[in-house]
């Protein structure tokens, strides 16, 4: 239920700013953001927590660990690429997230990374750059031990690769397999953008 995600998300993001816990305050941002995300129905209060965050930036001037300086940064990212891909400062939290990719130990929030990244890479023209987070992806699907939701995301990675590189037999290909992985595994987050 992302609705009510939200709605604890906040709370223990002011609980944590009123006892001054910067961890619990960028931790419950992220949560935050990632739940509006995945509600995927109205992105518009995403304008609030990218404002947020960069009072944060400026009250805190640093993350208290690399496990929420990663979190946050991938979220950050996440929320401008939803919401406001035109922000002055998408490239740089772009080429941050990017940096930070191979430390982001979770396989759904890899995938989720690596998807916004060669979208972002895509639209901004640098294919290169594209291929090569969607090779790493590719190398991490073939371990066994992710979800369905990283597998598919995978597949839209790969998908989006080789339509933006004219190789529609391959992208056909792709999407019916991200298809048929939603189908039976009932995870169908993605159907729409497959």
């Amino acid at each position: 239920d992302q609705e009510k995600s939200v709605l604890f998300f906040e709370k223990a993001f002011e609980a944590a700013r009123t006892s001054g816990d910067p961890q619990g305050v960028f931790m419950s941002w992220s949560g935050a953001v990632e739940a509006l995300i995945h509600r995927f129905d109205n992105m518009k209060p995403l304008d609030r927590w990218i404002a947020v965050f960069d009072g944060l930036m400026k009250d805190y001037g640093t993350f208290p660990s690399k496990e929420v300086e990663v979190r946050s940064t991938l979220f950050m990212f996440l929320a401008l690429s939803f919401r406001a891909p035109a922000h002055p400062d998408m490239g740089l939290w772009a080429e941050k997230t990017l940096s930070l990719l191979n430390n982001i130990p979770d396989p759904d929030a890899y995938a989720q990374a690596g998807l916004c990244l060669v979208d972002y890479f895509v639209w901004t023209g640098d294919l290169e750059k594209a291929n090569v987070i969607v090779e790493r992806l590719t190398n991490m699907a073939e371990r066994q031990d992710h979800s369905p939701f990283a597998r598919i995301t995978i597949k839209l990675s790969e998908a989006l690769n080789y339509l933006y590189r004219g190789r529609l037999e391959e992208c056909v290909g792709t999407v019916s397999e991200g298809l048929r992985i939603s189908e039976t595994k009932g995870m169908n987050i993605f159907d729409y953008f497959l």
